[in-house]
């Protein structure tokens, strides 16, 4: 009794400490700093990932765009299970004034925009290391999107670390299978996926489970077109690419889907129907 006291009293004194941290950043909020710091989040928003994954497997072979992805959506689905299970609440907005609260949802502990920004920022320094200014950039913006989220009062500071830590330690096992050529068996991922889909989780889980779900799906099955390279011409492929996916938004609508039915469908389409469909297209099939 004695010890858990010693430490509830720690941890008040601790989380004092980060309200006066954040009290202190509100103080010196500027017109110029909310503005920069807005982008900085959108930067590492989830709508960043909802035009990075296509654009995956738009512009790089379908083997690579399905590791990245896994990647992608791998590391999301962790950060939102540890929120669920820590859940620990946000600043409250009776201490602190959030701002845009529309980038603050859902528990706080850790950061996904801190988490995200460490795992590919840290990903690209790594595979451009020989370019100083790029890597010097890229810190730059890791600590800038990590740090919008105490600007806008979003996070506390620990959330924070602990996204980095998280970000850094999932980018360390992926470099390691990396280097080992171990990848999950795609059949294993589709189960792990599925179990998730039978629990009580959240609507933002239950997204991108059912997205790694569709885009598995799509690696099992076989190319009836022989794509050799997708594609010369990026910009077209990413046109098709998107209105492929605006195609089973608007099919999904029309017929009342589920939502996981339509996240699956997404997944489907970037995985399998993408590279038939492109296999048609004399500029998108060119070697």
């Amino acid at each position: 009794m004695i010890h858990f006291l010693f430490f509830s009293s720690f941890m008040e004194s601790f989380r004092n400490s980060e309200y006066q941290l954040l009290l202190w950043i509100c103080e010196h909020r500027t017109e110029f700093l909310t503005l920069f710091f807005f982008s900085m989040t959108v930067l590492g928003s989830k709508y960043l990932y909802l035009l990075l994954i296509p654009t995956f497997f738009a512009c790089m072979s379908r083997t690579k765009a399905y590791s990245y992805s896994k990647l992608v959506l791998g590391s999301l689905i962790l950060n939102a299970l540890i929120k669920e299970l820590f859940s620990i609440n946000r600043p409250s907005p009776e201490i602190v004034t959030p701002l845009y609260e529309t980038f603050a949802k859902g528990f706080s502990f850790p950061s996904g925009h801190a988490q995200m920004s460490a795992l590919l920022g840290g990903l690209l320094i790594i595979r451009l290391r020989k370019s100083l200014p790029l890597c010097t950039l890229l810190i730059g913006i890791i600590l800038s999107v990590s740090f919008s989220r105490l600007y806008l009062a979003a996070h506390f500071p620990t959330d924070i670390i602990g996204g980095w830590i998280a970000g850094l330690i999932i980018l360390a096992g992926y470099l390691y299978s990396e280097k080992r050529n171990f990848s999950s068996p795609t059949i294993l991922l589709i189960l792990v996926c599925a179990s998730l889909l039978l629990l009580p989780c959240s609507e933002r889980i239950t997204a991108l489970c059912s997205t790694l779900a569709g885009l598995s799906c799509g690696m099992l099955l076989p190319l009836k077109q022989n794509v050799q390279r997708i594609p010369s011409q990026r910009f077209l492929a990413l046109c098709l690419m998107f209105i492929g996916n605006t195609t089973v938004i608007f099919i999904s609508t029309f017929l009342q889907l589920p939502k996981l039915t339509e996240f699956v469908l997404h997944g489907l389409w970037m995985s399998y129907f993408f590279f038939n469909a492109a296999g048609y297209i004399p500029l998108l099939n060119r070697k």
